[in-house]
Order: C-alpha cells, then sequence, then structure tokens
C-alpha cells in the first residue's frame, strides 16, 4: 500500500501527541502477559502485496456507553425503557450496517423516532451519531450533515459521553471522503478529548488511528508507540473491540509468519465479541492470507473477507482482497482469473471512490499481469500511470498538512 503522507509529515498533531507518550507510558505499561504475546517487533517488508490496516473503523461506535440512570425501586420509568429502547437500536445499527445498509438507516430512523419521544439532548445527540453512522455507508454528505448536527448539540448541553466518539467518527469519514487534514484534526482532537473525559473507547480507537497514520508516514517506532497503547488502553478497561483492533495491527509488526497469524486470530477472537467489527475481521482474515505460503489457503481467506462486508461499506477490504488475490493466481500461471480481479473488481471499486492510493495500487498490479501475458507495452503504460498517480496523490496530501501544520 502506498504512503499515504510524505516524509515531512511533521505538523502540529506531531508535536502534540510525543507530550501523550509520556503520559501512555506511565498509565498504561504493558504487562509481563502482553509482552510475551507481543514480542519484539520487525518490520517486513511484502512486494508486491501489502498489509491491510486495521482501522477500528467504520466509524465503528456508536453510544455505546453506560450512563447511571435512576429508576424506581423494581421499575423502569417510561424514559429508562426508552433509553433501553435506543440503546438496542444502536446495537442494529452496527450490526446490520456491514451487509445491509438499509436496514441499518432503517433502525437508525426509528432511534430518531425515539429521541423526539425522550425529548433530552442526550438522545437527540445519540440519534443524530446513529443516524451519520447509518447514512455515511451510501451517503457521505448525509453522513457529515447529521454528524454535525449531533456536535451541535453536543455543544450547546455539554454531552462529554457522546462528544469524542462523534469528533472520531467525523474524523473518519474524512478519510472517506480524502480529506486527510480535517483526518488528522479531528481525530487528534477526539484523543485530547477522550483523555480530558477518560473516555476509553474513543481513546483507544484514536490511539489506533494515530498509529496508522505514523505508519503511513515511515515513523515505525512511534506507529507501534500508538499501536501499544492502544491495546494496553483497551485491555486495562477490557474493551475487546479495541483490544483486537489494536493487536491486530501490532500482529503486522512480527516478522515470524506463524506467530503473526496466531496473533491474528487472537484479534479475530476478541472482534467477535463486539458489534460492528466485520471490517477489522475482514482486514485480518486479509492479513492472514498474506502470510500463507499456499495460494490456495490465501485465496480461502480473501474470500471470507469479501463475503463479510458490502462494497459499499469496505470498499478497501473488497479492493485489498481482490487485488492480493490477484497475485495467487499468478502464482499459479491462471491469468485470466487474475485479471478478472482486477479488471472486474478491484479497479472499479477503487475508480468509484475515488481513492488515488488504491488506484495506483492496482494499476501497477494490472501492470505485472500483463507484462506475466507478455503484453510488455500496456504493462509498461500501466506501470506509469501507478506512478503518475502515486506522485500526485502524494503532493495532493503533503499540501493538504502542510495547510494544517500553518493553522
Amino acid at each position: 500500500m502506498i504512503n499515504m503522507y510524505s516524509s515531512f509529515a511533521k505538523i502540529q498533531i506531531i508535536s502534540a501527541q510525543r507530550k501523550l507518550f509520556l503520559w501512555l507510558n506511565a498509565i498504561f505499561v504493558s504487562s509481563p502477559k502482553q509482552e510475551k504475546m507481543i514480542e519484539k517487533v520487525h518490520y517486513r517488508r511484502y512486494n508486491p502485496t501489502f498489509f491491510i490496516v486495521l482501522f477500528i473503523s467504520l466509524f465503528l461506535f456508536g453510544c455505546n456507553v453506560n450512563t447511571d440512570r435512576t429508576s424506581t425501586a423494581g421499575q423502569k420509568s417510561k424514559q429508562d425503557t426508552l433509553m433501553d429502547s435506543l440503546q438496542k437500536l444502536d446495537s442494529l445499527v452496527l450490526k446490520s450496517r456491514a451487509k445491509n445498509a438499509g436496514e441499518s438507516i432503517k433502525y437508525a430512523r426509528q432511534a430518531g423516532k425515539l429521541a423526539l419521544a425522550l425529548n433530552t439532548p442526550e438522545a437527540r445527540a445519540k440519534a443524530y451519531n446513529l443516524l451519520g453512522i447509518a447514512y455515511s455507508v451510501f451517503e457521505i454528505d448525509s453522513g457529515f450533515y447529521f454528524y454535525r448536527k449531533a456536535m451541535m448539540v453536543n455543544d450547546s448541553f455539554n454531552l462529554p459521553e457522546i462528544k469524542g466518539k462523534v469528533l472520531y467518527n467525523l474524523g473518519m469519514l474524512y478519510r472517506s471522503a480524502g480529506n486527510y487534514k480535517n483526518y488528522i484534526m479531528f481525530i487528534d482532537s477526539a484523543l485530547r478529548f477522550s483523555i480530558s473525559v477518560n473516555d476509553f473507547t474513543t481513546m483507544s480507537n484514536s490511539l489506533n488511528s494515530l498509529g496508522i497514520f505514523y505508519y503511513n508516514t515511515g515513523e515505525k517506532v512511534n506507529a507501534r508507540k500508538m499501536f501499544d497503547s492502544a491495546f494496553a488502553v483497551a485491555t486495562r478497561e477490557m474493551l475487546y473491540l479495541q483490544m483486537g483492533s489494536a493487536l491486530g495491527n501490532l500482529a503486522r509488526f512480527e516478522a515470524n509468519d506463524k506467530k503473526s497469524i496466531s496473533q491474528q486470530r487472537l484479534a479475530i477472537s476478541y472482534l467477535e465479541r463486539g458489534d460492528g467489527s466485520e471490517e477489522p475481521i475482514a482486514m485480518s482474515l486479509i492479513n492472514i492470507g498474506l502470510r500463507l505460503p499456499d495460494p490456495d489457503s490465501s485465496t480461502y481467506y480473501y474470500n471470507q473477507a469479501i463475503n463479510m462486508v458490502s462494497v459499499e461499506f469496505a470498499p478497501e477490504v473488497i479492493i485489498g482482497a481482490y487485488n492480493n488475490m490477484a497475485y495467487c493466481y499468478l502464482a499459479k500461471d491462471d491469468l485470466e482469473n487474475a485479471e478478472n480481479c482486477i479488471l472486474e473488481h478491484a479497479m472499479p471499486v477503487a475508480v468509484k471512490i475515488n481513492n488515488p492510493d488504491w488506484q495506483s495500487t492496482v494499476y501497477d498490479t494490472y501492470g505485472d499481469i500483463l507484462h506475466r501475458k507478455g503484453n510488455s507495452t500496456d504493462a509498461k503504460v500501466y506501470k506509469n500511470k501507478a506512478m503518475e498517480v502515486k506522485k500526485t496523490y502524494r503532493a495532493l496530501v503533503s499540501k493538504e498538512l502542510i495547510d494544517t501544520k500553518n493553522k
């Protein structure tokens, strides 16, 4: 996967996050068990395939935070019952959006109706957040609209339990929209706010996401610190979804294939305990496939990942799985299926979501396929196209990050 950021990348969040390292290391010291689980790491480059980063994705949490509510002895009030129903809809939105975004939107709308009945700022903010989560699968603009509505309620009524989550969701949506400047700014804001209110879920998610930022800028040491911190926060608070995401990222550093696969499987076992974990599980499945020497076994894991999500919900999973699968077919000299993986699946999705990063990757892969087919002229065209897209993309991201630094 190409580097999203150029090497300068010393924007304002870098200094802010390095100040956090001392705080994190002081509070979340890895236990001997963690150190055994995640041993000394080494970076190993896999070419031409690549590792997929485990975002907690997906704006992956709604408002799954327990709050203290009073009720009469042995009997819940009508408001408590409605709030419980809102919490159940939160879970249903997350469960359904990976494969059935329409169903997810239906549950989010029901949450909106419940919020009207409850008529409290907390209920409105939660409903707007859920509507943002559901709509962002198909309509990014609608996702932004509802997240901003949630932030307006938060700012008016000071709802610390929800604010960090909405900031994080906005940051991840900006990443999907290709706005890396705002992506970094909002994730950094989510982390700072989560620390101030002890929102450990958002804290771990934000550290994980910033670890990916460092990884893509080539700062592997700082990336690992972030992933370690995300894992430590999640482990201390028994946040299984966050534990799985952070561990899946740490497994990328493991030089030994068997140990890396073992860590990815442990990560999946954690992820399976939470709602809305389909995308990170799919990513772990892809990373397991990358470590296997047998192309048929790798293909099996790639197909498992593809079947877990819809292309609308997790396009990068679809692109990554089919791109890697193409190399499995190349290893078996099955050029027809290799070409099909790219032309019928990976490339159209990369173009549709207008992601130059992935476009560059699939163009490069298709160049390899054409070369194997003996079409060296067209192979060179696609290889050059991949390099040009990558160059343009890096220049664009560099400009956005410079703008962020100068703000």
